[in-house]
């Protein structure tokens, strides 16, 4: 007997727990039903028809309601990035999900908090980096938000997006130093008396992002 649902996120299983997936059962000559049961688990709500066929016998379907469970977490749903130093990132996607790790609608508007390990590193609500922001919401009915983050050094650093209520997520980036493109005055202009000596005048050479960036010979 082979099982078919109309639900891309349903799948059968032949144990309670849902662990062993499967997709078709059998029924042994002289009995009517098979000794193995049959489970299914779908990760999104709606309401999928699921289908029973064998060949020379005329098909069961039967419709199923899945319903959406709350959200219990947080999670990064887009994957880890590789920036160089001071170059704005991709969108970072924040999701909300529910305690299966399927996408949640909240059903208000949740605050999402946002931290991260390095103190150069800093969030933007736009694809330029030029509004800094420190949290982002995901909207009243919807289960994402977007997010792009910049920092002036290289390493590691690790993001973490936090929501009262829901489980945090972490994520780790990795920011590599761009070579040097540019030079920089990095102190400020100065206002001198005729005939008197200035403080000092520092010259950085920076990356095509403004990041300070070693050069890789004497210059």
């Amino acid at each position: 007997v082979n099982l078919t649902a109309n639900s891309a996120t349903l799948a059968f299983y032949s144990d309670p727990g849902c662990l062993t997936a499967m997709t078709s059962i059998y029924i042994p000559a002289g009995y009517s039903t098979s000794f193995i049961g049959v489970y299914f688990k779908d990760s999104a709500a709606g309401e999928p028809t699921i289908t029973a066929g064998a060949t020379g016998l005329t098909s069961a379907s039967q419709v199923e309601t899945i319903s959406a469970a709350a959200a219990t977490q947080l999670a990064v749903a887009s994957p880890a990035q590789t920036v160089n130093a001071g170059v704005c990132s991709l969108p970072l996607t924040v999701q909300s999900r529910n305690s299966g790790g399927a996408p949640t609608n909240v059903a208000a508007a949740t605050t999402v908090n946002l931290t991260a390990n390095s103190g150069t590193l800093t969030f933007y609500s736009d694809p330029g980096c030029a509004a800094s922001v420190t949290s982002i919401a995901i909207a009243a009915g919807f289960n994402a938000v977007n997010v792009y983050f910049k920092d002036t050094v290289a390493g590691g650093p690790t993001i973490t997006a936090g929501a009262s209520g829901l489980a945090s997520a972490s994520q780790s980036e990795t920011i590599i130093a761009a070579a040097a493109t540019q030079l920089a005055f990095v102190t400020k202009e100065q206002t001198v008396t005729a005939g008197m000596c200035s403080g000092r005048v520092s010259v950085q050479a920076q990356n095509s992002g403004g990041a300070a960036a070693n050069v890789t010979g004497a210059t």
